[in-house]
């Protein structure tokens, strides 16, 4: 691959630069995925995503890393960012809305404590069917499931929240992580 790319160990992640007539736009995989790039030449921006030159068969950089999607499921990038092709973001939605997970949420306790990450200033979860209802301020459980939401309640602390969730698809029988 003839694009620069920097190894971050912390994150075990690699962020490559696309470069483009704006400027250098990064994009985000997984370290263990690298090996995967290595028959690409280039990788540029094309409709939003990362995508190999002419010479490297015009590929997109997610379905490198993810492969074939099975067919009437869709690749949903759970930050927004599809230039961020690492496994923890990405999840296979089917028609019905139920999510595969490609990375295992860990099954401690400590998971509901750390998983708040933020965008922008709205808190986000990363529990299925848990969002922030910014102008109550309450994080609000509402799983997804056969076509239909399931409200559980509005709660102030996000760990309830979660846990409600994550107690309505063990109810159902769905596993979340994906395995």
């Amino acid at each position: 691959m003839k694009n620069y790319y920097e190894i971050r160990q912390a994150e075990n992640s690699v962020m490559i630069q696309l470069n483009t007539r704006e400027g250098v736009v990064p994009a985000f995989i997984d370290y263990d995925d690298l090996d995967k790039l290595q028959d690409i030449c280039t990788l540029g921006l094309s409709n939003g995503k990362a995508r190999s030159g002419k010479a490297s068969g015009q590929k997109y950089l997610h379905l490198v890393i993810v492969g074939e999607i099975p067919k009437g499921n869709r690749l949903e990038w759970i930050n927004g960012n599809q230039l961020d092709c690492r496994k923890s973001n990405l999840q296979l939605v089917d028609k019905e809305g139920n999510v595969t997970r490609f990375v295992k949420i860990p099954e401690t306790p400590h998971h509901v404590e750390v998983d708040l990450t933020v965008t922008g200033d709205k808190p986000k979860s990363t529990v299925p069917g848990v969002t922030f209802h910014k102008a109550s301020q309450l994080w609000n459980a509402r799983p997804y499931y056969q076509g239909q939401h399931h409200s559980l309640g509005y709660h102030k602390d996000q760990a309830v929240a979660e846990q409600k969730a994550l107690d309505f698809w063990k109810s159902k029988g769905v596993n979340i992580d994906g395995h």
